[in-house]
């Protein structure tokens, strides 16, 4: 899965570059507490300090994600016993040279790499753990993720992915980021409306753009050019002008900014082969094999909370 494909890397950083947002006087006698108990192993909160060190939380900012933290914290207790029944293991030499990266940049910023694990109240073997891991999961997606299904998933997302570029133009209404829904629902039924209009011909897509757009584009009849599937447009525009057919119209589309209407006026086919993005197809492969792991295996596992 992506996320845990990156694990390692973003343990490296976190601890080299946030741990001293960590350090307090009383880090090295707080109370461990058991917190949830996932088929007779607890995770504590000793464990979830290490997932806020792992990801850089600092502490006035755990409270807001702490369930979200403990939900993924027994996601990785279960695929970690999964994997142990596979008898999947994590390399030891893989392992070896990310704790090795990590000491290296704890060195180079001037410390000691025991003496600061020590301070922050965690050992090796627990960042050997975390560590572990991401590296067994990987193994096992590449043992069990055929050529077959990278070619079928390549073709079956082959726009996202081979560098093809749409071209659109939108029309959008701003919402504030703090409205409510009732707003939001105000303005989508308003875009609804416009749709309509445009669809049945009684006013151009470009005219209701001029007259209508909350977007610089809106001069422009709402045309912002040519984009690729990611890294220009928000995901959430993205998706919806890629899902479209030239000379279709979108339904209203939320993002950030507000509420839009698509419309994709041309594409450029990309010329990416499967081979060029392979590590990208087998990444949307391994968090689709995880999530879907991890929903039969909480079906079946007894998870007790303790508070």
């Amino acid at each position: 899965m992506r996320q845990l494909s990156r694990l390692a890397g973003s343990a490296l950083l976190s601890i080299t570059l946030f741990s001293h947002s960590f350090l307090s006087a009383d880090d090295t006698t707080r109370d461990v507490k058991t917190l949830v108990v996932v088929d007779r192993h607890a995770i504590t909160s000793a464990d979830l300090d290490l997932k806020c060190l792992v990801r850089g939380i600092a502490k006035e900012h755990r409270d807001s994600i702490r369930q979200q933290l403990l939900e993924r914290l027994v996601d990785e207790r279960l695929i970690s016993d999964f994997l142990r029944s596979r008898r999947v293991q994590a390399s030891p030499v893989a392992i070896d040279a990310q704790i090795e990266l990590l000491n290296s940049l704890i060195r180079r910023r001037g410390d000691d790499p025991t003496e600061l694990l020590s301070q922050l109240g965690f050992t090796e073997d627990q960042l050997r753990q975390v560590l572990s891991l991401s590296i067994a999961w990987n193994a096992y997606v590449v043992q069990v993720v055929t050529d077959k299904q990278l070619r079928d998933k390549f073709e079956a997302h082959r726009r996202e992915w081979d560098g093809t570029q749409v071209r659109a133009r939108h029309i959008v209404l701003k919402v504030p980021a703090d409205a409510t829904d009732e707003a939001w629902s105000e303005v989508e039924g308003t875009l609804t409306q416009l749709r309509q209009q445009i669809t049945s011909g009684s006013v151009t897509f470009t005219e209701a753009a001029q007259k209508t757009s909350e977007s610089p584009s809106a001069s422009a009849g709402g045309d912002v050019g040519f984009f690729p599937y990611r890294g220009t447009m928000s995901s959430a525009f993205a998706d919806a002008a890629f899902a479209l057919q030239q000379g279709e119209i979108s339904e209203p589309v939320r993002t950030s900014v507000g509420v839009h209407l698509i419309e994709v006026t041309d594409e450029q086919p990309g010329q990416l082969s499967l081979e060029d993005v392979r590590t990208t197809v087998l990444d949307r492969i391994s968090q689709e094999m995880w999530d879907k792991q991890v929903a039969q295996l909480r079906a079946d596992a007894s998870i007790q909370w303790s508070e």
